[in-house]
C-alpha cells in the first residue's frame, strides 16, 4: 500500500471512529477511534479485492475506475470548472483514457488494470 494511501485510511478511520463515538456513544473515545481505523483498513482491503480504487484526478477533472477481469471501466467522469471533456474511452478495455481541456491547460488521465489493481497515468500540459 503506498504511503499516501496509508495516511488517507488512517485519517478516514480516525474521523469515522470519532464521529461514531460522538453520535452513538460506543466503547469510549479511544476504542472507537481504533475500531474506526481497523474498519478503514478492512474496507480498503475489500475495495482492493473487488477491483474498486479511489478516484483518479488531475487539474482538469476526476474519474472513477473499476477493474474487472483485467479490463478497466470508467464509472464516473467529472470535469472541473473551466474544463471540457475532449475525448473519452470509457471501456471496458485494456486501457481507458479521458482527456480534459481548458483554453490553456490539458489533463490526460489513462488507466489500465494490472496485477496490483489500477495503474494510473496522469499527464498535465500547459
Amino acid at each position: 500500500m503506498p504511503r499516501n494511501d496509508l495516511v488517507t485510511w488512517l485519517v478516514v478511520g480516525l474521523v469515522a471512529g470519532l464521529l461514531a463515538s460522538l453520535v452513538v456513544g460506543g466503547y469510549g473515545l479511544l476504542a472507537d477511534i481504533v475500531i474506526g481505523i481497523l474498519g478503514a483498513f478492512v474496507g480498503s482491503w475489500l475495495f482492493h479485492k473487488m477491483g474498486w480504487v479511489p478516484p483518479l484526478h488531475g487539474i482538469g477533472g476526476t474519474i472513477f475506475v473499476v477493474c474487472q477481469q483485467r479490463e478497466a471501466t470508467v464509472t464516473s467522469v467529472q470535469a472541473n470548472r473551466g474544463f471540457a471533456i475532449v475525448s473519452q474511452n470509457l471501456g471496458p478495455a485494456k486501457e481507458i483514457q479521458v482527456v480534459f481541456a481548458s483554453l490553456v491547460h490539458r489533463t490526460d488521465i489513462r488507466a489500465r488494470c494490472g496485477q496490483g489493481g489500477v495503474e494510473p497515468t496522469v499527464r498535465e500540459n500547459n
